[in-house]
């Protein structure tokens, strides 16, 4: 009985509280009515009035259909830029309205706090995004300095990172998903300027467990903001989620990590005591931190409210600004004009604030995809919005103590009022000679202002400048994959050809020679040289960049510095076994019998030049450690200190061998012109030898490529950053150049397996035929003229010509024929002095050749 009449009275006390607020609520209002001329805004139309649930639920399926801005611009039109609904026991008010958001941020910012964040302050506790007042000041005051215009100099910490995230991006146009990639850039980044130390979530050895890492702290920030979307339902709805608080404990596990290290290193109000030079010399926000707070909570507190906010915001808008860039291939070559311009410039603070066209591309991405959709505000006394009120929205507001006010950013950036009918067009030349107030707010305004806005821009700026110029170089780079695929299919290409050319021997039961058994050495090299490509992309030298921060570098650059020493001498075998492989075919199909010709001299002094070629250039790479020898397989502090390659070695090298290729591909054009197929390397030497070239004059007129290593780890190389050897680019042509010229140096062989006649005899017996057709003409005129009585016995050729012959002169036909006689005379036994009583027999032999290989050599000429 006690207890019914104690609910009762509860229920009654209850309702006159709930009259006496409302009583109070409407006086307050007819005050402001009756002194300010204050309406009421537009409602929104519940179908549950008490609680608002069917707009919570439109709300849910609208963010899991990723159309929520769009809602709200719907309500927007239908209600005004200002209208107010119901959440549960809370009161609304949504305003796109720019003179209302500038009153909440900035005019009347005394009367509004920050909306209560228990729903998920286990994981963001009580930092600067959460407090009010004095606390929220003393907050700002300590990370305020970290964005000064001093930090925002030193350019060249971001500049590290972001040199790892282009080397990450294929050079082959393959399509890649840069959100990941874009998240690890900007997680390094910020962990850096936060803690002092990166987290180095780029680099492939994942020293610090950044993937764990990143994926809790995504899981984290998700369940942020279910949760405040949920509203009072979170505790009810969430209350056997465990696998939030899990991802929330290993973020927070990071962080006291730093969080103990910089306590450790530093006393109150001291300096700090024992750390790297670096991070000494630079402003640390943490270690700024500890030296007024030593409570270890909320240091973790107090960093991670700043870190939620560096993590994301600039890796989406560079994420959505290369988006739109994709789509709008004018604008992107706009970009990349002005950023070749630059030439080889430092990208300092001042030179990325000039970049016009870019910081135009920046806003016109925060405009369509600002970094805040819906900013809270609570009132904590009653106050006024200058317009929203009343039917036609030009009446002030009166806004009630404990109110919530959602100023809506990315409706008000998507204003056509403001922003014209092209408002959904990505048009970034919308932003010149405009200077835009509270219209366009991506960082908020007033007190509150995002201190971090200067830094997010220079970032934004200065990738996108450097990914325009590292994607359009004159050859954008060779990639790991491309080298990969290039030197398999050329070792596969060039070993089915070495085989069929012995099986084309070995069918036409001929003897092998020189130039075959040259073809064994040639593939080991070959396959020598490939391995080196194969083992330096999986070790990480080859097709990727070079590594920026100095243990990196120093890691790396010992065995980089060995295969490209390795590399070098087995190309050298490879192009050097070709080259003679080549010069002694020429010798077997143009000195006949071991004929002592001028040209079998020429090849003789060739092969003899060739071999002083391969055995000095291999002597050189021998001697790239001096007369320490054994440092080549040694420590890596040894070969560093003794192993220097010069860069006059690389220049050299690929000169020599473009004079020795052309040389060999212009050796046999007086004797035939169809063997200039040998060399079909001979493109892949000469723009292998302009890498060097062009580096020795100073370089092309853009920055490096970071998609490939560089030999800038051997400190005899060339020193300047712009003017590095490119080893990828380097290897990839010279494999090019070793398997195509591999190749065509066996084609000629390949001929018997598709016509059924070998070379030689194919030459030869095109000689025969022109030259024995000359012959009876010639001697047709002399028997009647000079010599009448020369060959009494022989019977008269009547005159032929063919198709082979209609071309040839009187010169050309002496040297020619002359050859043909003697191969004819070496051939049937006949001396010079018989061979006019013989001549039936050439003629039979002639017809004989005609009837086997005419058409053939026909087709081949």
């Amino acid at each position: 009985m006690f207890s019914i009449a104690a609910l009762y009275t509860l229920l009654f006390l209850l309702l006159i509280s709930y009259a006496f607020d409302k009583w109070n609520s409407y006086r307050a209002f007819q005050a402001a009515s009756l002194q300010h001329g204050c309406q009421r805004p537009p409602r929104y139309p519940h179908r549950d009035p008490i609680w608002g649930t069917d707009l919570l639920n439109e709300h849910m399926a609208a963010i899991r259909e990723g159309r929520l801005m769009s809602l709200y611009m719907d309500h927007y039109r239908l209600y005004g830029k200002t209208w107010e609904q119901q959440f549960f026991t809370t009161k609304i008010i949504n305003t796109m309205d720019m003179r209302n958001i500038q009153e909440v941020m900035a005019l009347s910012f005394q009367d509004y706090g920050k909306p209560s964040r228990k729903l998920f302050s286990e994981f963001i506790g009580d930092g600067i995004f959460a407090q009010d007042g004095p606390a929220w000041k003393h907050s700002r005051d300590l990370v305020k300095p970290i964005f000064s215009r001093s930090e925002l100099l030193d350019v060249d910490r971001f500049g590290r990172h972001a040199d790892r995230f282009l080397g990450m991006i294929p050079g082959d146009g393959t399509t890649v998903d840069l959100q990941l990639p874009l998240h690890k850039l900007f997680l390094d980044a910020s962990t850096e300027f936060l803690f002092g130390d990166s987290i180095d979530s780029q680099l492939s050895e994942n020293p610090h467990s950044s993937t764990e890492f990143l994926k809790a702290f995504s899981y984290a920030l998700e369940g942020v903001g279910k949760r405040r979307t949920a509203g009072i339902l979170a505790p009810l709805k969430y209350a056997f989620n465990t696998s939030w608080k899990k991802a929330y404990k290993i973020v927070h596990a990071f962080i006291d990590k730093h969080v103990n290290r910089a306590l450790e290193e530093t006393t109150p109000n001291s300096n700090i005591k024992a750390v790297d030079g670096d991070r000494k010399n630079r402003y640390v926000l943490l270690n700024e931190m500890v030296k007024q707070i030593r409570d270890p909570v909320v240091l973790r507190f107090q960093v991670l409210n700043v870190f939620v906010a560096a993590r994301d915001t600039t890796s989406i808008l560079i994420g959505n600004a290369l988006f739109h860039l994709a789509r709008n291939p004018e604008i992107w070559i706009q970009l990349r004009k002005e950023s070749l311009n630059l030439g080889d410039k430092d990208l300092t603070f001042e030179i990325l604030k000039s970049l016009k066209l870019f910081r135009y591309v920046v806003q016109e991405t925060q405009r369509l995809q600002g970094p805040s959709g819906r900013v809270g505000r609570i009132a904590i006394r009653n106050t006024i919005l200058p317009v929203g009120g009343g039917s036609d929205g030009k009446a002030p507001i009166f806004v009630e103590k404990g109110t919530h006010i959602a100023s809506n950013i990315w409706c008000l950036h998507n204003d056509r009022d403001t922003w014209g009918e092209d408002v959904d067009v990505f048009r970034p030349q919308r932003w010149v000679d405009r200077k835009p107030l509270w219209e366009f707010i991506p960082f908020l305004g007033g007190p509150r202002i995002c201190p971090a806005q200067q830094q997010v821009l220079t970032q934004a700026i200065y990738l996108l400048k450097a990914y325009a110029t590292v994607r359009h170089t004159a050859w954008a780079g060779v990639s790991s994959t491309r080298l990969l695929a290039l030197s398999s299919s050329l070792l596969a290409l060039s070993t089915a050809a070495i085989v069929l050319r012995f099986y084309s021997r070995k069918i036409q039961k001929a003897v092998l020679k020189t130039d075959d058994w040259l073809m064994i050495p040639t593939l080991l090299f070959l396959a020598g040289s490939t391995g080196v490509a194969f083992y330096g992309v999986r070790r990480k030298v080859l097709g990727y960049p070079t590594p920026n921060d100095t243990a990196e570098a120093a890691r790396t650059a010992p065995t980089a510095s060995k295969l490209y020493l390795a590399f070098d001498l087995l190309s050298t075998g490879t192009l050097g076994c070709i080259k003679l492989s080549a010069l002694f075919f020429y010798y077997r199909i143009f000195c006949v019998m071991g004929q002592s010709t001028a040209f079998a001299k020429i090849i003789i002094c060739s092969v003899v030049i060739v071999l002083l070629w391969i055995i000095a250039f291999m002597v050189l790479v021998g001697l790239s450690c001096g007369s320490h020898l054994s440092a080549l397989w040694s420590s890596r502090s040894i070969f560093i200190k003794y192993c220097h390659v010069a860069y006059p070695y690389l220049l050299s090298f690929a000169i020599t061998d473009f004079l020795l290729d052309f040389w060999v591909l212009c050796l046999p054009v007086p004797q035939q012109e169809y063997l200039l197929k040998l060399n079909r390397g001979f493109g892949a030497c000469v723009a292998r030898m302009a890498i060097y070239i062009e580096l020795e004059r100073g370089g092309p007129a853009v920055p490096r490529d970071p998609r490939c290593q560089y030999r800038s780890l051997l400190s005899s190389y060339k020193s300047s950053s712009h003017n590095l050897v490119t080893n990828t680019r380097a290897i990839f042509l010279s494999v090019l150049e070793a398997g195509l010229s591999c190749i065509a140096v066996n084609l000629p062989s390949l001929y018997f397996l598709l016509n059924k006649i070998t070379p030689e005899n194919l030459l030869r017996s095109m000689r025969s035929i022109i030259s024995l057709g000359s012959l009876r003409s010639n001697n047709s005129q002399e028997n009647r003229v000079s010599e009448p009585n020369s060959f009494p016995n022989a019977r008269k050729i009547p005159s032929a010509s063919n198709s082979s012959q209609s071309h040839l002169t009187r010169p050309d036909a002496v040297p020619l024929e002359t050859h043909a006689v003697q191969f004819l005379k070496l051939r049937t036994g006949y001396n010079n002095k018989v061979l006019g009583n013989n001549l039936d027999m050439a003629v039979r032999f002639s017809r004989f050749v005609e009837v086997g290989a005419l058409k053939q050599a026909e087709f081949h000429l």
